[in-house]
């Protein structure tokens, strides 16, 4: 990995990008560390902790939870309403709105990629 100035760009294999990631040899750190990081925060009643695969198999619950989290001034259906806007689907035909901007990709890498588990 190189930074440019303008982000972390890396240039190459995902196998290298796995295996350095892992090690905690990115910028970023290793996983390990992160997810322990989390600990702490799991009594915090400021954060709510939402599993991928959840929202994955059953997005509505998860978003309910947000905002039941946040008491957000949302009725349910305006929740609705907002719903197709949480798929993968949408986030690919608009994903000039959800590519983050603070790392430079490689060309042709998708940030939004298939919103399956595994």
């Amino acid at each position: 990995a190189r930074q440019d100035g303008t982000g972390c760009v890396f240039e190459g294999s995902f196998a290298e990008f796995h295996r350095q990631w892992a090690a905690g040899e990115l910028f970023y750190g290793a996983w390990a560390p992160h997810l322990k990081s989390w600990d702490a925060a799991a009594g915090d009643p400021r954060v709510l902790f939402l599993r991928y695969e959840d929202m994955v198999s059953d997005l509505r619950p998860c978003v309910d939870a947000v905002v039941k989290h946040l008491n957000l001034p949302i009725s349910p259906e305006k929740v609705s309403e907002l719903m197709p806007t949480f798929s993968v689907q949408y986030m690919k035909a608009n994903k000039e709105r959800f590519q983050p901007i603070s790392v430079t990709w490689k060309e042709g890498y998708e940030f939004v990629r298939k919103g399956v588990v595994g």
